[in-house]
């Protein structure tokens, strides 16, 4: 009996934990944003290849972080790059599900330098 209270316990204080987590996290972030903003600098989320998205982003902890940086974004006019489903990331350029490898960092580089570059000439 005591081994099962220990673990519900355990449990709960690990989904409290990770939601600690998130608020500090989050706290920081807003944090960054204000500050980086107060230095008159552009604010870019980036959201890299993934190789297994749809499952990555199941996860509770991943989908609640996702929800709450969109609001972030939202709240502070921050624009999403969205390169976590690009097709042309294939499965030889991640080291693991979502790392990529250095082929897959040097494609990467170059897709953001061309993305910010494009940004550079609207403004």
């Amino acid at each position: 009996f005591s081994n099962t209270f220990k673990e519900e316990n355990t449990s709960d204080s690990v989904i409290n934990e990770n939601k600690n987590d998130l608020q500090k996290g989050l706290k920081k972030l807003n944090d960054l944003i204000t500050l980086i903003k107060a230095n008159k600098s552009e604010v870019v989320f980036i959201y890299p290849p993934n190789i297994n998205f749809q499952q990555h982003y199941k996860d509770s902890i991943s989908k609640n972080v996702g929800i709450e940086v969109e609001k972030i974004t939202l709240k502070n006019n921050i624009p999403i790059w969205h390169f976590e489903k690009d097709s042309s990331f294939i499965k030889e350029m991640f080291q693991d599900p979502i790392h990529l490898n250095i082929k897959g960092s040097i494609i990467f580089s170059k897709k953001i330098g061309l993305k910010i570059n494009e940004v550079l000439k609207k403004n």
